[in-house]
């Protein structure tokens, strides 16, 4: 009967396997940098190998075929029989890209076709035909080295506890091995040479004892190496897999039997062997008998020991922490309940508290009985209660403000475990940044910064397609080819840096590279050929005015139409969904010296600080990223320009929207004095007028139903503190629909 293999399994391996792909890519980008990099070669076999004997567990059997093919390959690479050159990594690539298109139609629940891969099989079968192949003549002539001469070989370094395991697996006709390596030491990357053969022997054996410990090897390079090991492989098995010519000089190969098991124990019982238990080793510190590495652990050897140290971990569906955040969501919103009803409680309490003492002491005079024993009784237990009272309320505000802290911590843990390095989006560009600058024939070389930088797991998709969009026009528009940086005395490579980093309540992501710059002439003619812009406005727009129209939708300095640019699709659709996000984007250029695109996002997608505003009696939030200041502003205080009104702040003509106009379509009419809140967008700043400010406060996003989405300059919804609705303005859907209403006609009426 066949095996049902349960779900729980599948997506472990399907999560995992997506990782080690992932590794591969850039392992094989770091190699074609450094075709010299033992560590490379070993980690990108391990992930090879990894995903073949996950997908053959599973039973995904084409997944498991191909890879294999794919492993032969890299074998030979290992045993440095065959040289790593481009077209080889970039067969290895494709090789990479279907493996990982292999996971992505089994996640979907159906599998490659063998079209997809056939082509390529033949490929990698070309290499392995003409790459040549180790005879079995070659090995069994070094197998002359393999049988250890006894008096070389000594098991007295294993405790009574290993010993006993090898007895045991002796006894089920399991066979144990000793495997004495002795590496090279000229090898220019030695220090890694015995984690390159523990990885290499834990991927088919169960490993009882490494002599010596790997925390010993952490510190000090050795010249040999033992590992006792279980594996039903035979020696020649052993030999091929693990014997690198470049890394090991000599293996020596011992089947151990159970007599010298037998003849330790004579031995030490009269005394000829020191025990291994007395070597200075206890056996917490040697626990190797184990299984070989899980499925996760893809590291480079010398990464190895560090990941021993690092904090345990733990893979938890992520619709799990949606669920956690959405009830910490809620206990935000009843802490704001609490906080205003607690508000409201004190000033009545604080409002009565002059008066309550003089209260307390007339009581003694109610009549509340005509006993007069029964009165002094009564009287007295209403006072003790009001006592009480007063005393309870005095510790209510201290629980108050211990739960405040606890559920601001709670919050604040909850939250970051939506985050995520950002790691996650800067991985896939290497290899698009490669392949992109192959096909135009031009040099790039890529550095990435801040990838620890965490952001919110809701942004890491939606982020992706801008980011890409943007690398994509550093290397066709930014970069120069070869020819043309060397007459410009620039180095042949280019050079894009990829950054991020947090700054206050945003996160900040740069893409800068050392091209030709923006021609900001060139802008300007675009726009004026488009009808963008009239000559006019050309000549009144300052630089900084002219280099944001290549935000504007179908615009393109790109002369010819290619498959990377020239077709309109552009910055705006970068803009609009940075803009979705909550963020902004910013460029900076300078002819010859390049160009330098900003991306600023908020922190979190699920809870903001926002300022609490009122607008006709309903009330608003603004997050507080976008708000530089509040002022309090006169009707004189308002100047018209060109029709419309502004405000100078400092020296800077800020443009005014009226919410209540633009929501209602209705103006205050007593405004002698407003409250204007000066908010950034973009470069710009705006001036929102309110009618009150009811102050800062933690608010829960909650998206609205489509219909409500289509309101602008309404990003979502919130409860706030008194349990009502909360409308969260979306700053950049206002300005632009102010302009589209101004510049159509149409009244300013919204969502009334």
């Amino acid at each position: 009967m066949m095996e049902v293999i349960s779900p729980e399994l599948v997506n472990d391996f399907m999560s995992e396997a997506f990782e080690l792909v992932q590794n591969m890519e850039n392992s094989l980008l770091s190699l074609e940098k450094n075709p010299n990099d033992a560590s490379a070669v070993a980690e990108i076999f391990r992930a090879a190998h990894t995903i073949k004997g996950g997908a053959g567990t599973i039973g995904f059997v084409e997944i498991k075929e191909f890879t294999h093919r794919v492993e032969d390959l890299l074998d030979r690479v290992r045993k440095g029989e065959m040289q790593i050159d481009p077209s080889l990594v970039s067969l290895l690539l494709e090789a990479k890209d279907v493996i990982e298109e292999m996971l992505h139609l089994r996640q979907q629940g159906t599998q490659a076709n063998s079209e997809l891969y056939e082509a390529l099989l033949a490929r990698i079968q070309g290499y392995l035909s003409g790459g040549g192949s180790s005879s079995s003549s070659s090995v069994m002539v070094k197998k002359e080295n393999v049988s250890p001469r006894k008096e070389e070989v000594s098991l007295g370094y294993l405790t009574s506890y290993e010993r006993s395991v090898i007895l045991e697996f002796l006894k089920q006709n399991y066979p144990v091995y000793e495997l004495y390596y002795v590496f090279n030491e000229n090898y220019e990357m030695k220090d890694v040479s015995a984690f390159q053969i523990y990885a290499l022997v834990g991927d088919f054996a169960q490993i009882i004892r490494l002599e010596p410990s790997l925390e010993v090897l952490e510190k000090e390079f050795r010249p040999d190496f033992r590992i006792v090991a279980m594996t039903q492989k035979d020696e020649k098995f052993i030999y091929e897999k693990t014997f690198m010519k470049d890394l090991v000089t000599d293996l020596r190969i011992r089947r151990i039997q159970q007599a010298d098991i037998e003849n330790i124990e004579t031995v030490m019982m009269q005394g000829g062997i020191s025990s291994g238990e007395s070597q200075n080793r206890s056996l917490s510190q040697e626990k190797e008998v184990s299984p070989s590495p899980s499925l996760s652990s893809v590291s480079s050897p010398k990464e190895k020991t560090e990941e021993m140290k690092a904090a345990p971990t733990i893979r938890v569906e992520s619709n799990r922490i949606d669920e956690l955040l959405n009830l910490v969501g809620e206990l935000v919103i009843n802490k704001s309940l609490l906080a205003e009803t607690s508000m409201a409680m004190m000033q009545d309490y604080n409002g009565i508290r002059m008066i309550l003492k003089q209260f307390i002491a007339g009581l003694q005079s109610l009549q509340l009985d005509e006993t007069p024993s029964r009165n002094q009784e009564l009287n007295g237990k209403l006072r003790g209660h009001l006592l009480a009272l007063e005393k309870s309320l005095e510790q209510y505000q201290d629980i108050l403000q211990r739960f405040n802290q606890i559920s601001s911590s709670l919050q604040e843990n909850v939250t970051g475990l939506r985050m995520v390095p950002i790691q996650q989006v800067f991985a896939r560009f290497p290899r698009l940044v490669r392949d992109q600058a192959q096909r135009l024939g031009k040099q790039v070389e890529l550095v990435i910064e801040g990838v620890e930088t965490e952001i919110d797991k809701g942004m890491v998709d939606d982020l992706f397609d801008p980011l890409i969009h943007i690398l994509r026009n550093s290397i066709d528009h930014g970069i120069e080819s070869p020819e043309v940086r060397r007459s410009k005395g620039k180095p042949e490579q280019g050079r894009i840096l990829i950054k991020a980093f947090h700054e206050g309540e945003n996160v900040f992501i740069e893409v800068s590279d050392d091209g030709q710059g923006i021609d900001i002439e060139r802008v300007k003619q675009k726009a004026l050929e488009k009808k963008l812009i009239t000559p006019a406005m050309a000549e009144s727009l300052s630089a900084k005015e002219l280099l944001a129209l290549i935000f504007l939708p179908g615009f393109s300095t790109a002369k010819e139409i290619t498959e990377l640019s020239g077709r309109g699709v552009g910055m705006d659709v970068v803009k609009k969904k940075i803009e979705q996000m909550g963020g902004s984007v910013s460029v900076f250029t300078a002819k010859d010296k390049g160009t330098k695109i900003q991306v600023r996002l908020p922190l979190t997608l699920a809870i903001i600080q926002g300022l609490h505003v009122t607008v006709a009696d309903f009330s608003y939030i603004l997050p507080i990223v976008a708000i530089d200041e509040t002022l309090i502003i006169d009707q004189k205080d308002i100047i018209e320009i060109e029709g419309d009104p502004h405000l100078n702040v400092r020296g800077e003509f800020v443009p005014i929207l009226f919410l209540r106009e633009f929501f209602y379509n209705e103006k205050k009419t007593s405004a002698d004095h407003m409250y204007c809140i000066i908010a950034r967008q973009g470069e710009k700043h705006y001036g929102l007028v309110v009618d009150e400010i009811v102050g800062e406060q933690d608010v829960v996003i909650k998206p609205f139903n489509n219909r409500l989405m289509k309101s602008p300059g309404i990003a979502a919804g919130t409860i706030i503190g008194n349990g009502n609705i909360g409308y969260i303005v979306d700053l950049a859907g206002l300005v632009q629909a102010t302009r589209r209403r101004t510049e159509t006609g149409e009244g300013l009426h919204g969502n009334s």
